[in-house]
């Protein structure tokens, strides 16, 4: 394990220097870890190869015999057979973990990218989420002045009706005063025709009382002087 830790770190720092130094990389090789062991159908070289396992595949360990140095294995196709057991690894080979981290890596950098485009999507629904709130404010403001405006109205019309009532109760009790001045006038009107009624027969009598005395005076004088 410590030494599979190891080789992947010197395996970084050497990708590292490659990538540093492009000139001097264009005439640098490097010894591949591409490697096969011969799986064998027994404990030592002597038995025939069944298969060659590439480096990093994965097996079942069935058992191990110290003494001989080799561990009975199987495939994940189901072979079994004989490898050498300090060609296994309690982990996958460095190669394998290197392009794990490599995918894990280009993985991250496909998320990072797809958070960077929600991020982006997010910032302009935010945007947009705060011009409508400006926009409701805005609205809200003009609405509060309008029910303000209409409050004032309807004040106003309140005051307004309440004027108008007080008129109207104004104008029944005057209207009320003139029928009733109507009906004295009415009164005076009948007692002035009654009175003038009154005085013309008394004028009429006087004058048909007249009308018989005289006669009767210019008589009595006319006697008295013809006695004389």
């Amino acid at each position: 394990m410590f030494m599979t830790v190891k080789f992947i770190r010197l395996l970084i720092l050497i990708c590292l220097a490659a990538a540093a130094s492009g000139a001097y990389a264009q005439t640098s090789r490097y010894v591949t870890d591409d490697l096969t062991i011969p799986l064998r159908s027994g404990k030592s070289t002597e038995y025939r190869i069944v298969a060659y396992l590439p480096s990093g595949a994965k097996l079942d360990l069935l058992e191990s015999d110290s003494d001989s140095g080799y561990s009975r294995v199987r495939t994940d196709k189901g072979t079994e057979g004989w490898v050498l057991t300090r060609y296994l690894a309690d982990s996958p080979s460095a190669r394998d973990q290197l392009d794990d981290a490599k995918k894990k890596l280009v993985n991250s950098q496909i998320d990072n990218n797809r958070l960077n485009d929600e991020l982006g999507k997010l910032k302009g629904e935010k945007n947009d989420l705060s011009k409508q709130v400006q926009t409701l404010t805005d609205d809200n403001r003009r609405l509060n002045q309008q029910l303000a405006s209409i409050r004032q109205t309807a004040s106003s019309a309140l005051a307004l009706d309440n004027e108008n009532k007080t008129l109207k109760s104004k104008a029944v009790d005057l209207e009320r005063q003139v029928q009733s001045y109507e009906q004295e006038n009415a009164l005076l009107k009948d007692r002035r025709n009654r009175d003038w009624f009154i005085a013309g027969a008394l004028v009429l009598g006087g004058g048909v009382l007249l009308g018989l005395i005289i006669p009767k005076l210019r008589v009595r004088r006319k006697s008295n002087w013809d006695t004389l």
